[in-house]
């Protein structure tokens, strides 16, 4: 019988104290019926909003996975200041629905948080004992490659949220998140030099 390795299960059982517990009593209450909007306020926009923090929630605790990569600690000071805006991003859109009288999709929010539990424990897939034991090549830049990657899934994560800023300066008719694109931009210019460090210049480029 496979033996779970304890730094496994402490993992899982500390993922499971962290749930908030209006995100569970939410779900329990509210599971299969959709969110009801306050007279007065556009479903569309009160769904959207409500997708766009889920989002960015998922954003920010990417980043703080992302600063810690040891294969991205060259660019932990851009990371960890990119998530700190982004989480006051966050606020802002908090903001946003409180004006507007938009409420809080729990049942939402705990899928978005439940998705981000699964992506940070992953990881810890990787010392099961069954898992050590498969023959697998494990070249020696694999490390900085995979952190190529997550740079690549940043980016796509930050051109959408550019994307969803433009649609909501539209619907509420003035600037929101404006710092989105220059974001993107950022981690586009860390993953050209995380390039550049992984593959070197290559001929005829600078």
């Amino acid at each position: 019988m496979l033996r779970v390795p304890d730094a496994v299960l402490t993992g899982v059982r500390e993922a499971g104290r962290r749930v908030p517990a209006r995100l569970g009593a939410a779900v329990a209450s509210r599971l299969g019926r959709p969110v009801e909007p306050d007279p007065g306020v556009d479903p569309a926009l009160a769904g959207y909003l409500n997708e766009q923090l889920v989002a960015t929630s998922a954003l920010v605790a990417e980043l703080r996975r992302a600063a810690a990569d040891p294969d991205l600690a060259v660019e932990r000071p851009l990371l960890q200041r990119l998530r700190r805006e982004v989480a006051a991003d966050r606020a802002e859109l908090r903001a946003v629905m409180q004006e507007r009288s938009v409420r809080t999709d729990w049942v939402a929010q705990s899928a978005g948080w439940a998705g981000g539990r699964v992506a940070a424990a992953l990881p810890l897939l990787h010392r099961l004992p069954v898992v050590d034991r498969l023959p697998v090549a494990r070249p020696a830049r694999d490390g900085a490659a995979a952190a190529l990657l997550r740079l690549e899934q940043l980016h796509v994560a930050l051109t959408r949220r550019a994307l969803a800023a433009a649609g909501l300066a539209t619907a509420l008719g003035r600037p929101v998140l404006p710092g989105a694109q220059h974001q993107a931009d950022q981690v586009a210019a860390a993953h050209r030099r995380c390039a550049r460090a992984l593959f070197g210049a290559g001929p005829g480029r600078p």
